[in-house]
């Protein structure tokens, strides 16, 4: 369980930009058990890709994959666990949550709150609410 919880951990981050989502960990020994997730931009790019042919084409375009995932990489799970030890990754309220939408975006952040009718939703504030 541990070890998949790093594995969960890395996988995703929040960035204005898609591509820039999802990572790339180039080293583990742990590649065979988790079926080579490890490079999970390359199976997100490639999901038709079969597990064990991930690694060459990792290497076969190195530098390809981690331009296009604007370099959202580690070189092991190490420096992933050396990096964020004992700090946040990343906030943990939603970035996009801060903020108002833009004009003539669809989307339209919202939140759960209690209405006249009920329990709904309603737009979320500009800024968090002061603790």
């Amino acid at each position: 369980q541990s070890l998949i919880s790093i594995r969960t951990f890395a996988e995703h981050q929040w960035s204005e930009h898609p591509e820039g989502r999802t990572v790339i960990v180039e080293r583990s020994p742990l590649s065979f058990l988790f079926l080579n997730n490890n490079l999970h931009f390359v199976h997100h790019k490639t999901p038709t890709v079969a597990w064990y042919k991930l690694p060459k084409l990792f290497r076969d375009r190195r530098e390809e994959w981690l331009r296009m995932n604007n370099g959202y990489a580690y070189p092991n799970y190490f420096a992933l666990i050396k990096a964020y030890a004992f700090k946040a990754k990343e906030p943990i309220v939603h970035p996009v949550l801060r903020r108002q939408a833009e004009p003539g975006r669809a989307f339209k952040p919202r939140i759960r709150a209690r209405s006249i009718s009920g329990l709904g939703s309603a737009p979320v504030p500009a800024e968090p609410p002061k603790e």
